[in-house]
C-alpha cells in the first residue's frame, strides 16, 4: 500500500490547530476594529487573542488532534512576525533621537533584567517566568516576549501569565505617566522620551504619547523603536545560555547527539530580523510595503498568541500564585523610575 507523501502528512497533521487559531485570532482581530471604531479602547489584537484562546481552552480543552498545529502556530508564526517586524524599523529617524536615547534604553534593559532576576528570586517566581517578564518590560512587551519564548521554550502557561501582566502594566503606565509626568515638569520631548522608554507595548506608546503632543508622539516612536533593537543582543544572549544549558545537560547524561552544534547557537529567525532591519534602514521600500508589513505583523502574532491562549491551562496559571504579577509591577516601577533619572542625567526632560 503507498504512504503518504512525508509534507502532506505533516500538513494534514498541523492544519487542524492552525486553523483554529487562525478562527480565533479572526475573532480579536474583529473585536479589536469594533472596539476601535466605537472609541471605547482595545487592549490590542494579541491581547484579545490571547484572552479568547484561553476563554476556548478553560470551556473545553483541545483534542490531542489538535495539539501539533497549536504549538507549531505558537511558535513559528511568532517568529515570522517577529521577522517581518523588522520591515517596520525606520533604522534612519532612529539617527536623528537614537543616540540620545541609547543610554536610557540600555538603562530600562539592564534594570528590568536585573530587577526581575533578584526580586523574582526572592518571590520564587521560576526562571523562565523572570526571563519572559525582564523582556517584556524592558524591551518591547509582546514582540519581546515572543522573540525571547522562542529561544527559552517556555511552557505556554508562563507566556500567557506574562502577557496579561504586562498588560497590566500598560494600563498602570496609562493611568499613572501623565499626572506624574505633570507634576515633574516635563517637556514634551521630554514626556515622550519617559514614555517610549517605560511603556511595553507599542500601541499604548502611540496612544499616550499622542495625547499629550505631536511633538512628544515623535519623540516616543523613535525611542521606542531604539528599544526594539534591543531584541537582537538580549534574544542572542539568552539562545546563547539556553544551548550552553542544553549542552551541559547533554554531556551528564552522555547524550552528545542532543548537544547543539555551534551553528545552532544563532536562531535562524533572530538572523532575519536583522535582515529585515537592514533592509528597512536602506529605505528603499515603498510606505505601502511597510505598512503591509505592519498589518502582517499584528495579523500572525494574534494568531500565535491564539495558539497559545488555547495550549493555556488556567489551572497551571493559577498554580503561580500573584508573585509574577507582583513581579510584573516592581519590575515596571523600576524600569519607569531609573529611566526618568536617566532622562534628567541625559538632559532630554
Amino acid at each position: 500500500m503507498p504512504t503518504a507523501e512525508p509534507g502532506r502528512g505533516v500538513l494534514v497533521r498541523l492544519l487542524p490547530g492552525v486553523l483554529l487559531a487562525v478562527g480565533v485570532a479572526a475573532l480579536a482581530l474583529g473585536l479589536d476594529a469594533v472596539l476601535g471604531a466605537a472609541g471605547t479602547g482595545s487592549p490590542g489584537a494579541a491581547v484579545l487573542a490571547l484572552l479568547l484562546g484561553t476563554a476556548a481552552a478553560t470551556a473545553r480543552a483541545p483534542g490531542a488532534a489538535l495539539t501539533p498545529g497549536l504549538r507549531w502556530a505558537g511558535s513559528r508564526l511568532l517568529q515570522a512576525g517577529i521577522v517581518l517586524l523588522g520591515l517596520t524599523v525606520p533604522l534612519a529617524a532612529l539617527t536623528q533621537v537614537g543616540p540620545r536615547a541609547l543610554p536610557v534604553v540600555a538603562v530600562a534593559v539592564v534594570t528590568a533584567f536585573a530587577v526581575a532576576t533578584v526580586v523574582g528570586r526572592a518571590l520564587g517566581v521560576p526562571r523562565d517566568l523572570r526571563l519572559l517578564l525582564g523582556a517584556g518590560t524592558g524591551i518591547c512587551g509582546a514582540s519581546a516576549i515572543a522573540a525571547t519564548a522562542g529561544v527559552i521554550r517556555p511552557r505556554p502557561a508562563d507566556v500567557g501569565y506574562a502577557l496579561s501582566t504586562v498588560v497590566l502594566m500598560n494600563l498602570l503606565a496609562i493611568a499613572a505617566l501623565p499626572p506624574l509626568a505633570r507634576a515633574a515638569g516635563l517637556t514634551d520631548p521630554g514626556f515622550g522620551a519617559w514614555v517610549g522608554s517605560s511603556v511595553n507595548d507599542t500601541s499604548a506608546v502611540v496612544a499616550l504619547a499622542g495625547a499629550w503632543s505631536a511633538e512628544a508622539l515623535a519623540v516616543a516612536v523613535v525611542v521606542k523603536l531604539t528599544r526594539v533593537l534591543a531584541l537582537v543582543p538580549v534574544t542572542l544572549v539568552l539562545a546563547w545560555r539556553t544551548r550552553v544549558h542544553e549542552a551541559a545537560q547533554a554531556g551528564r547524561t552522555g547524550d552528545a547527539t542532543s548537544a547543539p552544534r555551534p551553528a545552532r547557537l544563532v536562531p535562524a529567525f533572530l538572523v532575519l530580523f536583522v535582515l529585515a532591519v537592514a533592509v528597512a534602514a536602506t529605505g528603499l521600500l515603498p510606505d505601502r510595503v511597510t505598512g503591509l508589513a505592519g498589518t502582517a505583523v499584528d495579523v500572525l502574532v494574534a494568531c500565535a498568541l491564539a495558539a497559545v491562549g488555547l495550549s493555556t491551562r488556567l489551572r497551571e496559571v493559577a498554580a503561580a500564585g500573584p508573585a509574577p504579577v507582583l513581579l510584573g509591577a516592581v519590575v515596571w516601577v523600576a524600569v519607569a523610575g531609573a529611566s526618568l533619572l536617566t532622562l534628567l542625567l541625559v538632559g532630554m526632560v
